[in-house]
């Protein structure tokens, strides 16, 4: 009859198995899935001719009013009407905030950062005036 001398140097095959199975298992959780990261999709970024009504409110509208947009705005900052949305921009918080670098905590909007042509087209609209056009 054989017996199973097990070898100091060698792990046990159960071991080698168990091994094996739980490197699959974490390397199975390292996928990078941010689709936009991955293929990103932003063409040409034009600032010429910005559009409060047509690029800059769209914009504030999708990232900004969740948050500054109810009857209790974060921070107290409301950024509903142009008034409130131009005064951010023509005191320079505007482009202080989605400017950070995005390990800043003070970074805008706080679910990532904007992507680069939405900021130039932001700071584009901050740099002519902010106009309401």
């Amino acid at each position: 009859m054989m017996t199973f001398e097990p070898n100091p140097q060698r792990p046990h095959p159960i071991a080698r198995i168990t091994a094996g199975a739980a490197l699959a298992i974490f390397l199975s959780g390292c996928a990078y899935n941010v689709e936009s990261e991955l293929y990103p999709t932003e063409g040409p970024c034009d600032t010429t001719n910005v559009s409060f009504a047509n690029d800059v409110l769209p914009m504030v509208e999708y990232r900004c009013q969740s948050c500054h947009g109810s009857m209790n705005p974060a921070a107290g900052l409301s950024l509903v009407t142009y008034e409130e949305i131009s005064l951010i921009g023509l005191n320079g918080m505007l482009s202080d905030r989605i400017n950070r670098s995005e390990m800043d905590e003070w970074v805008m909007p706080p679910d990532g950062p904007l992507p680069n042509c939405k900021r130039s087209i932001l700071d584009a609209w901050v740099a002519d005036g902010c106009p309401q056009n």
